[in-house]
């Protein structure tokens, strides 16, 4: 088998909502610690299976101020890569952060607080590219609900030849795909006929009771899910 992309529990993982427990809070603002995140890529992913360098490293300011106190800056940006087995490396980001220190007696101890503050939030920033379980959802507001919630196109995780590839992903996505065209069909179907807004409300409302589970998160071509969708019929809107 050609181990060259994600798991379907890797993509389940990467899907679900963050843990709460994993967050933090400093004045009032969510967070993930950096320790925790490097966790959880070994989690997901596996030990050698991702990997971080820092691209770049731009020294901006020092100042010694009345008490003889040094604070320092800088600019960095870090990347982030996704490697399979073989070494293919399936995913890479890249971002950047400013950062300074609080006022140090020791110059070198400035410099270093500073440079190594600024690496770890642009590892961080460059890892919420792989969804909620980052933090990416924490920056609405600290929501903890997942936000991604489905993908549009799943076949982006197979080769060009998934049935013979990865035959028990391709079949567990294919059975998925073909749910949810058949939902949406129902819904479509309610949307056409001539139904009083009760009785188009009461048959929206028994097809997503009877949906399986999670499937009312999964995403539409139209860049909603189909619970949004089915609600959106339910209510008289098409857009």
């Amino acid at each position: 088998m050609n181990t060259s992309y994600l798991s379907e529990k890797q993509v389940d993982q990467l899907l679900a909502a963050i843990n709460p427990a994993r967050v933090e809070d400093l004045r009032g603002m969510s967070y993930v610690a950096q320790h925790d995140v490097r966790a959880h890529m070994n989690r997901i992913f596996g030990f050698a299976r991702w990997s971080t360098q820092v691209i770049s490293s731009d020294f901006i300011f020092e100042e010694q101020d009345a008490n003889n106190r040094w604070k320092a800056a800088y600019r960095v940006v870090v990347r982030v890569e996704v490697h399979a087995p073989d070494g293919t490396v399936l995913a890479a980001y890249e971002d950047a952060h400013v950062s300074g220190n609080a006022p140090q007696p020791d110059r070198a101890e400035a410099h270093a607080l500073a440079l190594t503050s600024a690496v770890s939030t642009a590892f961080k920033r460059a890892c919420t590219n792989l969804g909620d379980q980052f933090g990416l959802s924490l920056y609405g507001k600290g929501q903890k609900t997942a936000i991604v919630k489905g993908l549009i196109d799943r076949s982006a995780f197979f080769d060009s030849d998934s049935e013979s590839v990865h035959p028990e992903v391709a079949a567990a996505y294919r059975e998925a795909d073909e749910m949810v065209s058949a939902f949406i069909a129902s819904v479509a179907e309610v949307e056409s006929e001539d139904l009083s807004a009760g009785d188009r409300i009461l048959r929206i409302a028994a097809l997503k009771a009877a949906a399986p589970s999670g499937m009312l998160d999964a995403m539409t071509p139209e860049g909603v899910t189909v619970g949004v969708l089915a609600d959106r019929v339910a209510a008289g809107r098409t857009k």
